[in-house]
């Protein structure tokens, strides 16, 4: 709630008291996670692009590094959002 809200509240509802649900921490959490993992992408589209640079400017075939295991990386993805789910 934005902090003029909470005045009002206080003033208005004496006895209400602030909660929060299960939907909105897990939205929170995956909208910080997915920031984060777009950040993380741009920084990584960024690198490979000045190692293309680097090999065209030195007369080399530019070749991009594969991860061993992508999978690896949905699947702690997955069992972040079910450890949120159970919360």
């Amino acid at each position: 709630m934005a902090g003029s809200m909470n005045k009002i509240v206080k003033r208005c509802f004496l006895k209400a008291k602030a909660t929060t649900d299960r939907f909105h921490v897990r939205q929170l959490a995956n909208s910080a996670v997915q920031e984060l993992r777009i950040r993380y992408r741009w920084k990584v589209l960024n690198l490979e692009n000045l190692d293309y640079k680097k090999a065209k400017a030195d007369g080399k075939v530019y070749e991009l590094e594969i991860v061993p295991d992508p999978h690896l990386a949905i699947g702690l993805f997955r069992s972040y959002q079910k450890f949120l789910m159970r919360s």
